[in-house]
Order: structure tokens, then C-alpha cells, then sequence
């Protein structure tokens, strides 16, 4: 899980992802819109994190189907 912090505006912070992925990640699941913040991810953030997870592998490659 990756906690959404008052001095990013809630918002999902790349830097914070990455550092919750590892070789056994093996799945990213992400809520949007972050209840109860209630941010919606912009097309960015969400091709950001499809990115984030082609980083370990050819498991990626379906996280660029969602963004």
C-alpha cells in the first residue's frame, strides 16, 4: 500500500511507488478516485505507473494496456 501524504496534495507520488516495487511485485492495483481524498489520477499519473511496471520484466507489458 502506498499512503497518499497532505504535502503532495494527496496525490500518488512516482517516488513513493517505486519504492514498494520489487522483483516479487507480481500486481499494481490502483483506486481512483482515492476515496476518501476523492483525486482522480490524470492520464500522467496513471501512464507513470503503467511504466513503473514494465520495469521489472515481461510481466509489465499488461500494465500498459490499462493507461
Amino acid at each position: 500500500m502506498v499512503p497518499l501524504f497532505k504535502e503532495n496534495e494527496f496525490r500518488m507520488n512516482h517516488d513513493d511507488i517505486q519504492s514498494k516495487i520489487s522483483h516479487k511485485t507480481k500486481l499494481i492495483i490502483v483506486n481512483s478516485p482515492q476515496n476518501t481524498t476523492g483525486s482522480v489520477m490524470t492520464k500522467n499519473e496513471l501512464e507513470e505507473i503503467a511504466l513503473l511496471g514494465t520495469a521489472f520484466g515481461p510481466h509489465g507489458e499488461g500494465y500498459l494496456r490499462f493507461s
